[in-house]
């Protein structure tokens, strides 16, 4: 993906994430933490779109990068991710633990 042009990659971003495709979140993952010193709208837009795939993905090995990215904080005015990718980024968490809880069953102790 490192040669591909910023469209190809979005779509395959988002492709993957439609698939669900789990044996893609450390790549994504690693996407998403290995940042350049300078961000540009397009890179800002891919780390959006990882975001959004791996909350379609669930995969609980997302949760660490993708809480670290929604409570990070600004450091002498330089943010760590963009307000839009913190938002995608709070989502894909809300969905994964969304996605565990229907998976955990769910016992009737009432008796």
């Amino acid at each position: 993906m490192p040669g591909a042009d910023e469209k190809f990659k979005l779509s395959l971003i988002e492709a993957l994430g439609n698939l669900k495709a789990a044996d893609i979140v450390p790549d994504l993952l690693d996407i998403l933490t290995t940042r350049p010193f300078v961000t540009s709208a397009a890179r800002i837009l891919i780390e959006e779109k990882n975001c959004v795939a791996l909350g379609a993905i669930g995969s609980p090995e997302a949760i660490p990068a993708l809480s670290e990215i929604a409570e990070s904080k600004s450091f002498l005015r330089i943010r760590a991710y963009p307000e839009k990718v913190k938002a995608a980024a709070a989502r894909a968490l809300e969905s994964i633990r969304k996605k565990q809880a229907e998976a955990t069953p769910k016992f009737d102790i009432s008796r």
